[in-house]
């Protein structure tokens, strides 16, 4: 009986050395794929933080854009509504030459408006000097566009006049 005893103390104690090598491997496979991730985790954030800030940035130009499109329309249709009056001889004689006036201004304010879309869309640097029509913080040729990316030399998009 003492020799069974000794074999199963042996067997006992084989089995807990075999189960805590392999506690010990699985462990510091763990800690080291942990490890890893982290690694993976604090490297693609720096990268995260770019892809928000850029689809951010798209979208304040989109809306940049947007806001001109709809002020343009409704100019254009204020000045088409002037010009049907006009022609319609539907205005007193004496107020056809100051709603006229008024008629030249609105166009004005289309062209302007077609300008400043174009900058928004080509940036500043491609429209040249002699067409740049929004001015972003009080300067003017501060639209930028690279990469698809539109923006504002050394500011962002909330600051500027929309």
């Amino acid at each position: 009986m003492v020799a069974k005893r000794s074999d199963l103390q042996l067997e006992e104690s084989s089995l807990n050395y075999q189960s805590l090598n392999w506690e010990i491997v699985f462990g510091c496979t763990l800690a080291i794929i942990a490890a890893l991730l982290a690694i993976n985790d604090l490297g693609g954030g720096r990268y995260g933080d770019d892809e928000l800030q850029l689809a951010n940035e798209k979208s304040s130009a989109y809306q940049w854009y947007q806001s001109k499109s709809i002020k343009e329309s409704l100019v254009e249709g204020q000045k088409d509504l002037l010009t049907t009056l006009l022609q319609a001889e539907a205005i007193a004689p004496g107020k056809q030459e100051s709603l006229a006036a008024l008629n030249s201004e609105l166009g004005q304010k289309v062209l302007r408006y077609k300008k400043e879309k174009n900058e928004i869309l080509l940036g500043s640097a491609a429209v040249g000097k002699e067409n740049w029509a929004q001015d972003v913080e009080g300067e003017m040729g501060k639209v930028t566009r690279s990469d698809g990316c539109y923006g504002f030399r050394g500011g962002n998009f909330l600051r500027g006049r929309f």
